[in-house]
């Protein structure tokens, strides 16, 4: 039988995201957030409060939320639910991490 060394960093991997959810749902309301989503997006230019990427194109919809993270979001059909993206700042300057939400 093959013993496959990226499975096993893929479940150890996977473990310590697992841990740093419930690190992140002790801090904000994350529920509806799917963090195996998250990416860096870098060029991103905050103006007037809302997050642009380097050409100019607007990543969020309402701006800054509770000067913690900008949301890009929309209704579903039954005018209930809500989906989108989060995008929270990085030390890097320019670069954020997205994440998609649905709830």
């Amino acid at each position: 039988m093959n013993v496959y060394n990226e499975i096993k960093e893929i479940a150890e991997l996977n473990a310590r995201i697992e841990e740093l959810t419930k690190k992140v749902n002790e801090k904000i309301d994350a529920d509806g957030i799917d963090f195996t989503t998250a990416v860096f997006v870098k060029g991103c230019v905050e103006k007037d409060g809302h997050l642009y990427t380097e050409l100019g194109n607007k990543l969020d919809r309402d701006g800054l939320v509770d000067d913690d993270y900008y949301c890009d979001q929309s209704q579903g059909y039954i005018e209930d639910d809500f989906y989108g993206h989060l995008y929270f700042a990085t030390d890097e300057k320019g670069t954020f991490v997205r994440v998609y939400f649905n709830v």
